[in-house]
């Protein structure tokens, strides 16, 4: 970069003589003054200037560290850094086990969740954890486009009927196989009055026979258009073609689970 700087006397008139003067002296003297000073410094100092560049060429002294007992380093003698954090870290990494395993401790970020019963959710806290525990037939991808999730595929017939193929091998936490008839429970327990869920009408209302269980006060428990084919394949009949009834199906109301089981309610649907 490129510095201009402005003389204070520039605007002054000088004679011609003296500016002769002061060009010669920057001109012929000043170099010729640098020269001899820079000339001076090299003969005085050229044998410092030659060691400082041979200790900056020369290599390195090699570090020498020590082993504690404790399994922490030691360097040039000194004391190892932190060796309580060391040791700490060295015990989780070889108490890390890669294989399942079950109970432990559930770390949130967040505040308590109103629920964790899949079919009572309507609130973001509680839908955040329940999505990460429980399933459906099918979910939303990163693109919310509808892709399989216990289901590995379905058809469609006339609009209003679906056929579901359930995954091979999928079972809940226990073990237990996930299978056909634990669907059409769990839609039929979302359904029911004691279940008191104030999203059943809204998301399992298309489905044929839904809304008569949620208006029938538990004197009605099956629903009609959900039918069992086989231990992985379920059929659900809905009341009128709708583009929008898969997309229901990914709400927490259409989850699985499993029977009798208890999901911090205060009632039991059996």
């Amino acid at each position: 970069m490129r510095i201009i700087a402005r003389n204070h006397m520039t605007n002054c008139l000088i004679p011609l003589r003296i500016q002769r003067s002061a060009n010669f002296y920057k001109l012929i003297v000043l170099p010729a003054l640098m020269f001899s000073s820079l000339i001076t410094a090299l003969a005085c100092g050229g044998d410092s200037i030659t060691q400082e560049t041979a200790k900056l060429s020369a290599p390195a002294e090699p570090t020498t560290s020590a082993q504690s007992p404790a399994g922490t380093s030691e360097t040039n003698g000194g004391p190892a850094i932190a060796p309580e954090l060391q040791e700490n870290a060295s015990e989780r990494a070889s108490s890390i086990d890669l294989g399942p395993r079950q109970g432990g401790t559930f770390h949130r970020t967040w505040g308590d969740p109103p629920t964790l019963d899949p079919h009572l959710v309507t609130d973001t806290t509680s839908a955040g954890i329940v999505v990460e525990i429980f399933s459906g037939l099918v979910t939303l991808n990163q693109d919310l486009q509808i892709v399989p999730d216990l289901a590995e595929s379905w058809d469609i017939e006339d609009g209003k009927t679906y056929t579901f193929k359930l995954r091979e091998g999928v079972q809940f936490s226990d073990g237990t196989p996930v299978k056909a008839i634990d669907f059409k429970w769990s839609l039929e327990r979302a359904a029911h009055p004691d279940t008191e869920s104030p999203v059943a009408e809204v998301y399992l209302g298309d489905i044929v026979g839904a809304q008569d269980v949620i208006d029938g006060r538990g004197t009605i428990t099956a629903i009609n258009g959900i039918q069992i084919i086989d231990d992985r394949t379920l059929r659900i009949v809905i009341d009128a073609p709708k583009a929008y009834f898969l997309a229901k199906l990914t709400y927490p109301t259409a989850f699985v689970l499993k029977k009798r089981q208890r999901y911090l309610r205060r009632k039991k649907l059996d």
